[in-house]
C-alpha cells in the first residue's frame, strides 16, 4: 500500500482496530484461563482480573452479589442471570494520566452499600493489576483506616501482581494526605 506522495502508508484504521481486538481476545482468553480466581481483601471484598469477572462459578461460590468494573470496555458478562449480580462500571483508562481519583467516592460507596447489605463485591479490570487495585486501595484507606502502605502490603498478600500505574499511585498519595488531613481535623475538634 503506498500513500499519495508514492511512499508506504501505514494500515488503515479498521486494520488497526481489528489487530487491536484480535490481542485483546487473545490477552483475555489467557486471564480467563489463567487467572480466574476472585481473592478475597476482606470478608466483602474480592479482587481479581476480566478471568475472576468471567468465573461464574467463582462468583456464584463466593456469594458475589455486586461487580464492580473499572475499565471503559469490559462487558458485563453476567447480568441477565437468576443471581442477579449487580454491575457497576467506573469508567477509566489504565492510563497513568487517567483521573481514577474521581471515581473514589463512588466506588467506596458501592462497596460499603453491599457490605451493610449483607453483599460481596468482586472488583475487577482487565488484568487485576492496576485499576481495580487502586479502587481497593483508596477503599482500604478510607473505610479500613490503612495507610497506603498497610493496604498496598494487605493487597499484595493476596495478590502479588498489584501494581497501579505511576499516575495513579501518585493519586492515592494526594488521596492519602486528604485523607490524613482529615484525620488530624477531627481529631483536633
Amino acid at each position: 500500500m503506498t500513500d499519495a506522495g508514492g511512499g508506504r502508508a501505514g494500515p488503515s484504521k479498521p486494520a488497526k482496530d481489528s489487530f487491536r481486538r484480535f490481542w485483546q481476545g487473545m490477552l483475555m482468553q489467557k486471564y480467563i484461563e489463567h487467572d480466574k480466581d476472585l481473592v478475597a481483601v476482606l470478608p466483602h471484598l474480592y479482587l481479581g482480573s476480566i478471568g475472576a469477572g468471567a468465573n461464574y462459578d467463582g462468583l456464584v461460590s463466593m456469594n458475589i452479589s455486586h461487580v464492580l468494573v473499572a475499565s471503559e470496555t469490559i462487558e458485563f458478562l453476567f447480568q441477565d442471570k437468576p443471581e442477579g449480580f449487580v454491575y457497576t462500571r467506573v469508567a477509566v483508562a489504565d492510563l497513568p494520566t487517567a483521573s481514577i481519583d474521581k471515581h473514589f467516592s463512588e466506588s467506596n460507596a458501592i462497596i460499603e452499600r453491599a457490605r451493610h447489605t449483607g453483599g460481596k463485591v468482586l472488583v475487577h479490570c482487565f488484568a487485576g493489576k492496576s485499576r481495580s487495585v487502586t479502587l481497593v486501595l483508596a477503599y482500604l484507606m478510607t473505610y479500613q483506616g490503612l495507610s497506603l502502605d498497610a493496604a498496598l502490603a494487605l493487597v499484595h498478600s493476596v495478590r502479588p501482581q498489584a501494581q497501579p500505574n505511576q499516575g495513579f499511585m501518585r493519586q492515592l498519595e494526594a488521596f492519602a494526605q486528604t485523607l490524613n488531613t482529615k484525620q488530624q481535623a477531627t481529631e483536633a475538634s
